[in-house]
């Protein structure tokens, strides 16, 4: 700063302006006898709080880490891996760790729910027989596979809130397989038990789908799709039962046994 107020030619077109030559030597002199202001002090200026994320402080003695941030990135997967290849560089990039990691949830959900339809065909096997019990599963498992079917014909990715509403239409196919099959009421009393509760879950969720959140709407399309398609699958079940028409048959479950006392 003094070499540049020595030397008026420095700031000649800052005097033809009309500020005085004094004025101008002397703001340079002030300028040279302020101290330095270090990096950590030049951020806790007012002027730098839009910047202060993005300094991480010293990583080490004597070496400072900053975030750079990259926006309109066309090719990100370039990129990433030329940065990989520079000493010093770590690239970060929070909206491909999140979607890794509802992926890897979404894969997980699929494995435990495909695990747990054994489990159900178990205790269905206990509670009735092997054939009924693989009738009731038949529900929702068609119901499920239905469903992701109609999902990729719509263009819609089967994410993790897709994947948490074709568990809530494993659980609702099994209720009504098993209400269908084994209720001691006339076909068309089931019928209506059925489309009432078809009809309050789609109040519940099947509204969840006109959302302007993507993935609540993935969730409510997913739920609506499934519940019709386990309603439709179960009435099917329940008119092709040998023994529909009988509306006094009692339920064949082997397991419990319902008395009436008086």
């Amino acid at each position: 700063m003094r070499a540049i107020a020595d030397k008026p030619g420095n700031y000649r077109a800052l005097h033809e302006l009309g500020i005085p030559e004094d004025t101008l030597k002397s703001a340079l002199l002030q300028a040279a006898d302020t101290p330095a202001i270090t990096l950590s002090d030049g951020i806790a200026l007012p002027l730098a709080q839009a910047w202060k994320p993005l300094y991480l402080g010293e990583a080490a003695p004597h070496r400072y880490a900053s975030v750079i941030r990259l926006n309109g990135l066309t090719e990100p997967e370039t990129v990433r891996k030329t940065a990989e290849t520079i000493p010093g560089i770590k690239w970060a990039d929070k909206r491909g760790r999140l979607n890794e990691l509802f992926r890897h949830t979404r894969n997980q959900a699929a494995w435990l729910k495909l695990s747990s339809y054994l489990l159900a065909w178990l205790l269905l096997w206990r509670l009735f027989d092997a054939r009924q019990g693989g009738k009731i599963l038949a529900v929702p498992i068609a119901a499920a596979i239905g469903t992701v079917a109609v999902l990729g014909w719509l263009g819609i990715p089967v994410s993790l809130f897709a994947m948490f509403g074709l568990l809530l239409v494993s659980a609702i196919g099994i209720d009504y397989a098993v209400y269908a099959l084994n209720a001691g009421h006339s076909t068309d009393a089931r019928l209506g038990g059925m489309l009432l509760a078809a009809l309050t879950t789609g109040i519940s969720f099947v509204l969840l789908a006109f959302s302007g959140t993507p993935a609540v709407a993935a969730f409510g399309i997913t739920v609506g799709i499934g519940v019709i398609l386990n309603l439709w699958l179960a009435a099917r079940l329940m008119y092709s039962a040998p023994d529909t028409q009988h509306p006094d048959r009692q339920p064949p479950c082997r397991r419990f046994r319902f008395r009436r006392h008086f």
